[in-house]
C-alpha cells in the first residue's frame, strides 16, 4: 500500500498551481464586483467593458483607431484578425482581473499578451495617461502580430526586454519626454551611461527608460521607417545582427555613437546648472525608494512612502528635527485589513492639527482612506467615499470639516468635496478634463490644482495639453486657470504658502522639472532650483513637494543617481535665482527652449512620422460613429487558449517496444473566467497512458473547479536464479530461470472543490476526492540454457496484487498568506495554513496540519520562523499501508537525508532496524525553523537573484503513547527532537530555484553533512 501514497503525489502534481486553486500558499485574486460587461465592435478591436463606464470607453474606442492607423502605417503591417481588449472602470477593478497569473500591483498599468492577442489595462481618469497605456500596450499587439509570420511567441522571447518595452514606449511618447531625458541627465552626471549589452543583461537598468532612448535614437538618425524594418528583422536574426543588416553600423559603434549625442545634448545644459544634492539636505539615502512627501501643517513631522531593502512599500513618519521614523503603517504584510498603500499617484494629506494623516489605500476592492493616528501609527477610522472608485490624492480643508479629493468615477476623473461630518459627497467637476494634486489654500476660498485645461488641450480630438495650475472654487465648482511659464511647459502639485499669497509647484521649463513660487497679488514667478536631474515623483504626474504652512519649510523628491530622494530645500532659496514674468509676450529665450525634454540626437530626423502623428490628434482619428457602434452583453464562450509543448519518443528492449511523450491543452473564456484543460502523458504500453481533465469557474467570488484524472505508476524488479534441467536424453544442463516484473498501480481520481477568499490574503478552501487504486504485476519468466544461450521456454502472466483499493478524502483548510517574496523565498509577512482531513473507505483516517510562518525585517536582511504540525489517527495512522511522517527532509530538518545515512548512523542493534530512522518517523511530527536570510542585493548584488540564509532546524515524529525525551542519546524507549544547524544558499535560476545548504546535525555520527533542494524558501 506504499505505492498509494506515491500514486497520490503524483496525481497532485499534474495539474500546475496556477490553474486551481487548491494550492497549500499563494494570495488570492478576490473577484469583489460582478461587472455587467459589454462588448463594443469597431473596425479592428472588440471592446469589453463595464456598463457604467460606457461614455468613456466609447473615447477610447476612438483612440484605439486612431492608434491602429498611426501603427498600420509606421509598421506596414495591418492585423490578420480582430484583437480583444478588456478595459477595467479604474484601477482597483483591474486589480480583480482573472487574466493575470499573480497579483496586480498599483505599478502594473496595463498588459498585453500573445496567446489569444489581449490587451487588458484600468480606465485612470486622466486622459493623457488613459491615451499613452493604450497606445503602448496596442503596439505589444502590433509586435505579437509581426512576430506570428517569424517564429511567433519563440522569436518574441528572443527579444530582450529593453528592446521590445522601449519601441513601445517610442512610438506611443515619441522623441518629445522629459521623464527619459531625466534619467539620461542623472545617468550622465553620474557616469553609468548603459551598454547595449548591460540593457539586456543588467536587471539594475530600467528596460522602459534606456530602451526609449535608444529607438528614440535610432528613429531620430535614421529616420522612423528604420524601427519597422530594425524590428522586423530583430525576429527572425536577433538583435546584434539585425543592428548591422539594417542600420548599417556595429553594436559598439552604435553605442559609442548614441553616447555622444547623450553627452553632446545634455552636457552644456548641465554645465548650466546646479547638483541635485547642492539645493538642500537629504533626508534620506538614495539607495531606496523615497516619494510622496507630505510635511505637517505645523513642520515638525514628515509623511512619505518608503522602500525598505526587501522592496516593501510602506508610509513613515519622520520627526523633521532629529531624523528618526517614528511611525510606519504598511499593507497587508502588517495589516491584514488593507490590500495595498496607493504609491504611484496617490498623496496623502495631513489634518489642520497635524493629528492625523489620511493614506489612500486599496481594501475589498475599492479605494479608501485610512485615516492614521501620527502618535500612535493606529487607523483610527477607515473612510469609502461614496460614488468615487478610485482616489489619487486628497487635501484637508482649513477648518478640517471637508477633504478636496482628486478621483474617479465610470472611468472619468474629477474633483469631489466629502462633508466629513455630514458624510456627503459632493462633485465639483463633471467633464472630459483632468484634475490632480487638489491643495486647500489657506483662506480656505480656492482649491489649487493641476489641470489639462489649457489652450493646448482639444477633446474634440482627443489631443492633451500640458498640465497646468487653476483655481477652483469649493462652493460653486468654477474653475479659473493661472498665468502659465510659457507654451510647451508645465506645472503640477500645487502647494500654497502660509499667508495664502504665494503658490509653489513643480514647473517644468527647458524639459527640466525644478521648484516654482507664484506671487498670486502680481503674478510674478520665482525659480527656486536648477538642479540637473529634476524635481520628480516616480512618474511625470506624481507629486512631488511638500510645503508646511506654518513654517514654509520645503521638501521634494528629487531624481538622484537613478533613485528618487526626499530633499529639504535650503531655506535661502526663496531668494530665487531667477524671476520670470507672467506676461508671455516677453519671455526670456531660455524659458521657451526646451531642448532639454527632447531625447538625442536632438536634430531634424530624416522622417519624423511619429512625433508628427503624435502631434496632430486628428491623425488617423476616426469620426465619431467610431465610439457610437453598437454594443452586446458578454457571452462566456470557450475557445483554444494554448497548447503545452508535446514531447515523443519511442524505445525497446528485452521488454519489447515502447511509446512515451506528452501533451496538454487548454481553454478559457476570454475573459479568463472559466477555464478548461486536459493533460495526457504515456510512459510506456497503452496500460501507461494517463491524464487528467480539470476545470475551473472563477466568475464569482467563489472558485469552483472539479478534475477526474487516470494517473498511471510503473515500478520493475527482476531476480535471476540457476539451477540444471534434465534435457530429452536425459542429460543434466545447466540453465538461470530470469523473473522480470513490472508492478501497476492506477489511481483513477475525481476531485470537486471550491475555494472562497475573505480578501487578498485569506481563503477558504473545501475538497472531495475520490480515488480507485488498482494493483497488477506483469511478469515474464525466460528459462535460458547457460551453455548455449538459448531460450528454452517463455510466459507472460499479469497477476493481481489484491482486490481494488477505494478511499474517499474530505478535507477543508483555512490559509492565510501576505507574504512578499523576494528573489527565492518570503522575505516580509506571515503566513499560515490550518487544515483537517478525513479518509474513509479502505483507508482511514484523519489527519490535520497547522503550519504557521512569519518573515521580519532585520538589519539589512530578515528573519523567518515556522512552526508546524502534522498529524494523524484514526484505524490506518499507524498500518494501513501509509507511509509514514518524517521530519528527515531538507525541507524540515536539514542533514537526515534518509539517503545520507551510514553505518555510524545505524550500528547493528538486537531489535533490528535502524534507531535513527525509528525515531525521524511516526504518525505526528512538529517542526521548527529559524533563519536569517540576507538577500545578494542588500550586499550590493543586485544583479545575482540569490540569498544566504544561516539556520536552526529542529523537528520531532512521534507516535501515540511515545515518550519524549529532550536530553540524552538516542534509544528505543523514547522519542527525541533532532536538531542541526548551518548554512543555506538559495538561488533563482530561472526555471527552479536550487538550495545549497552545509547543516551539523547533532544526534548523527558525522561532523557536517551537505544537501540539495530544488525549492523555494519556505
Amino acid at each position: 500500500m506504499r505505492i498509494i501514497c506515491l500514486a497520490l503525489i503524483v496525481l497532485a502534481g499534474v495539474v500546475p498551481f496556477d490553474t486551481l486553486p487548491a494550492q497549500y500558499f499563494g494570495q488570492n485574486r478576490v473577484r469583489w464586483e460582478q461587472f455587467d460587461i459589454q462588448v463594443l465592435r469597431t473596425t479592428h478591436f472588440d471592446i469589453h467593458y463595464d456598463r457604467a463606464a460606457e461614455p468613456t470607453v466609447r473615447e477610447m474606442a476612438r483612440k484605439a483607431e486612431r492608434w491602429y492607423a498611426r501603427f498600420s502605417m509606421l509598421l506596414g503591417h495591418e492585423f490578420t484578425a480582430r484583437k480583444p481588449l478588456i478595459l477595467y472602470t479604474n484601477h482597483p477593478d483591474f486589480q480583480q482581473t482573472t487574466l493575470a497569473n499573480t497579483p496586480l500591483s498599483e505599478g502594473t498599468r496595463g498588459f498585453a499578451e500573445g496567446l489569444r492577442d489581449r490587451l487588458v489595462m484600468p480606465l485612470t481618469g486622466v486622459g493623457a495617461e488613459n491615451d499613452h497605456v493604450l497606445g503602448h500596450e496596442i503596439a505589444h499587439l502590433f509586435q505579437f502580430d509581426l512576430a506570428e509570420s517569424s517564429g511567433g511567441a519563440t522569436a518574441m522571447m528572443r527579444l530582450p526586454l529593453w528592446f521590445v518595452e522601449g519601441m513601445a514606449e517610442y512610438v506611443s511618447l515619441g522623441s518629445d519626454d522629459p521623464n527619459t531625458a531625466m534619467w539620461l541627465r542623472a545617468a550622465l552626471a553620474s557616469g553609468s551611461l548603459p551598454s547595449i549589452a548591460q540593457l539586456t543583461t543588467d536587471p539594475r537598468v530600467f528596460p522602459y527608460r534606456y530602451g526609449h532612448a535608444f529607438w528614440a535614437y535610432v528613429g531620430g538618425r535614421w529616420g522612423d521607417e528604420a524601427v519597422s524594418a530594425l524590428f522586423r528583422d530583430a525576429l527572425r536574426v536577433g538583435i546584434t545582427m539585425s543592428i548591422t543588416r539594417t542600420l548599417g553600423i556595429t553594436v559598439p559603434a552604435l553605442e559609442a555613437a548614441w553616447h555622444e549625442s547623450i553627452i553632446a545634448t545634455y552636457a552644456p545644459l548641465m554645465n548650466a546648472r546646479e547638483s541635485t544634492e547642492a539645493i538642500g539636505r537629504l533626508l534620506d539615502t538614495p539607495e531606496r525608494l523615497t516619494v510622496n512627501p507630505q510635511l505637517s501643517p505645523d513642520g515638525t513631522r514628515l509623511a512619505y512612502l518608503g522602500q525598505d531593502a526587501l522592496g516593501q512599500i510602506d508610509v513613515r513618519v519622520r520627526d523633521m528635527v532629529t531624523g528618526r521614523v517614528l511611525r510606519t503603517f504598511s499593507s497587508s504584510a502588517s495589516d491584514g485589513h488593507t490590500d495595498a498603500i496607493a504609491f504611484l499617484y496617490a498623496s496623502g494629506a495631513w489634518s489642520p492639527d497635524s493629528r492625523e494623516f489620511a493614506q489612500v489605500v486599496v481594501r475589498r476592492g475599492d479605494a479608501e482612506l485610512a485615516m492614521l493616528n501620527a502618535t500612535t501609527g493606529a487607523v483610527n477610522r477607515r473612510i469609502r467615499i461614496p460614488r468615487v472608485q478610485s482616489i489619487s490624492a486628497v487635501s484637508w480643508s482649513p477648518d478640517g470639516r471637508q477633504l478636496a479629493i482628486a478621483g474617479s468615477r465610470d472611468g472619468q476623473g474629477d474633483l469631489f468635496l466629502y462633508d466629513l461630518q455630514e458624510h456627503r459627497v459632493q462633485q465639483l467637476t463633471n467633464d472630459g478634463f483632468t484634475e490632480l494634486h487638489p491643495a486647500w489654500s489657506p483662506d480656505g476660498r480656492y482649491i489649487a490644482v493641476s489641470t489639462d485645461r489649457h489652450r493646448s488641450t482639444d477633446l474634440a480630438v482627443h489631443q492633451y495639453g500640458r498640465l497646468q495650475l487653476a483655481l477652483v472654487d469649493p462652493v460653486g465648482g468654477r474653475v479659473r486657470v493661472l498665468p502659465d511659464l510659457g507654451e510647451r511647459t508645465r506645472a503640477i502639485n500645487p502647494q500654497w504658502s502660509g499667508d495664502g499669497r504665494s503658490l509653489y509647484f513643480v514647473g517644468e521649463v527647458n524639459g527640466v522639472a525644478d521648484v516654482f513660487r507664484l506671487d498670486m497679488a502680481r503674478g510674478v514667478f520665482d525659480q527656486l532650483t536648477q538642479v540637473r536631474t529634476g524635481i520628480s515623483g516616480i512618474t511625470p504626474r506624481s507629486p512631488a513637494l511638500s510645503v508646511a504652512t506654518e513654517t514654509n519649510t520645503i521638501v521634494v523628491t528629487a531624481f538622484l543617481r537613478d533613485r528618487y530622494a526626499l530633499i529639504e530645500l535650503d531655506p535661502t532659496r526663496v531668494e530665487s535665482y531667477q524671476r520670470l514674468a507672467a506676461d508671455r509676450e516677453v519671455p526670456t529665450a531660455p524659458i521657451l527652449d526646451d531642448l532639454g525634454g527632447v531625447l538625442p540626437p536632438n536634430v531634424a530626423s530624416p522622417s519624423p512620422l511619429i512625433d508628427m502623428m503624435l502631434a496632430d490628434g486628428a491623425s488617423g482619428l476616426p469620426g465619431p460613429t467610431a465610439g457610437a457602434a453598437t454594443t452586446r452583453r458578454y457571452r462566456s464562450r470557450l475557445a483554444l487558449e494554448g497548447v503545452g509543448v508535446p514531447s515523443a519518443g519511442v524505445s525497446a528492449g528485452a521488454n519489447g517496444s515502447a511509446v512515451g511523450g506528452g501533451a496538454s491543452v487548454f481553454w478559457s473564456d476570454l475573459l479568463a473566467r472559466r477555464r478548461l484543460g486536459l493533460a495526457v502523458q504515456a510512459q510506456g504500453r497503452i496500460q501507461d497512458v494517463g491524464g487528467q481533465l480539470f476545470y475551473l469557474n472563477a466568475a464569482s467570488r467563489w472558485n469552483v473547479f472539479a478534475s477526474v484524472g487516470r494517473i498511471p505508476q510503473a515500478s520493475s524488479s527482476s531476480r535471476i536464479a540457476t539451477g540444471e534441467v534434465l534435457n530429452e536424453r536425459g542429460e543434466r544442463t545447466a540453465v538461470a530461470l530470469i523473473e522480470r516484473g513490472v508492478i501497476r498501480t492506477t489511481a483513477y481520481d475525481a476531485t470537486v472543490g471550491a475555494q472562497y477568499p475573505f480578501s487578498r490574503t485569506r481563503r477558504l478552501e473545501v475538497a472531495t476526492t475520490a480515488t480507485r487504486l488498482t494493483q497488477a504485476v506483469d511478469v515474464t519468466r525466460e528459462l535460458v540454457n547457460l551453455n548455449s544461450g538459448r531460450l528454452l521456454e517463455s510466459e507472460q502472466v499479469r497477476e493481481s496484487l489484491g482486490p481494488a483499493a477505494q478511499f474517499a478524502q474530505f478535507s477543508v483548510a483555512m490559509v492565510g498568506d501576505a507574504a512578499v517574496f523576494g528573489a527565492v523565498s518570503p522575505l516580509v509577512g506571515w503566513r499560515y495554513r490550518l487544515e483537517y482531513a478525513q479518509t474513509t473507505g479502505r483507508i482511514q483516517v484523519a489527519s490535520f496540519t497547522a503550519d504557521a510562518r512569519w518573515y521580519r525585517p532585520a538589519w539589512r536582511g530578515s528573519l523567518a520562523v515556522r512552526g508546524m504540525h502534522v498529524g494523524r489517527v484514526g484505524r490506518d495512522a499507524l498500518n494501513g499501508g501509509l507511509a509514514p511522517l518524517s521530519v528527515a527532509s531538507a525541507t524540515l530538518v536539514r542533514g537526515y537525508a534518509v539517503d545520507s545515512w551510514n553505518e555510524r548512523d545505524c550500528p547493528p542493534r538486537a531489535a533490528g532496524g535502524c534507531l535513527l530512522a525509528d525515531n525521524a518517523f511516526g504518525s505526528r511530527i512538529a517542526v521548527v525553523n529559524a533563519e536569517y536570510r540576507l538577500p545578494a542585493s542588500a550586499m550590493g548584488l543586485r544583479a545575482v537573484p540569490m540569498e544566504f540564509a544561516p539556520f536552526v532546524d529542529a523537528g520531532l515524529a512521534w507516535r501515540s503513547g511515545d515518550a519524549v525525551q529532550f536530553r540524552g542519546p538516542l534509544s528505543d524507549a523514547s522519542r527525541r527532537p533532532l536538531l542541526s544547524y548551518g548554512l543555506s544558499t538559495r538561488l533563482n535560476g530561472g526555471a527552479v530555484i536550487a538550495e545549497f545548504f552545509y547543516a551539523r546535525p547533532l544526534q548523527r555520527g558525522v561532523g557536517g553533512t551537505f544537501g540539495l533542494s530544488l525549492a523555494p524558501g519556505w
